[in-house]
């Protein structure tokens, strides 16, 4: 009885150990700078493309956040675990779009590889600041 008790004992220590010992894997996140060219006038809301970006672990969300943008309020971009709405550009200020006026918005996005654990607490896993050029195509009007 002993020996079974020290048995089990050992293998539930060992268990424990392993378990305590595991770490999770590293976040590692691609994107870069990315520029893309839009015809000038649309509308509001409307979606003028997608800020490529891949993360090595399905269970992280990528988390797209403006720092700047020249002119400001220019666009607004999704978040999200779903890979077509992740990163996806929208005009936010439609006024803005005017070639005469902006020929080239610029924006400074810092993009978070975020995980979250079971209290739904945010971890930041990596994270990357690029640069979004938006080019307008002038249109004969």
């Amino acid at each position: 009885m002993k020996s079974v008790f020290r048995l089990i004992s050992v293998t539930l220590g060992l268990v424990l150990l392993v378990a305590s010992c595991y770490e999770e894997p590293p976040v590692y996140l691609e994107v870069s700078d990315y520029s893309l060219t839009v015809r000038e006038n649309p509308v509001h809301d409307q979606y003028i493309g997608m800020i490529p970006s891949e993360v090595n672990n399905g269970d992280v969300m990528i988390v797209f956040t403006i720092f700047s943008q020249s002119p400001e309020n220019a666009i607004y971009i999704l978040s999200g675990y779903s890979s077509t709405k992740k990163g996806t550009v929208y005009v936010d200020d439609e006024t803005i779009f005017d070639f005469e006026t902006n020929p080239t918005i610029s924006v400074v996005v810092k993009v978070d590889a975020v995980s979250y654990d079971h209290y739904y607490q945010p971890e930041i896993r990596d994270s990357k600041t690029i640069t979004l050029t938006i080019n307008l195509f002038d249109l004969n009007e």
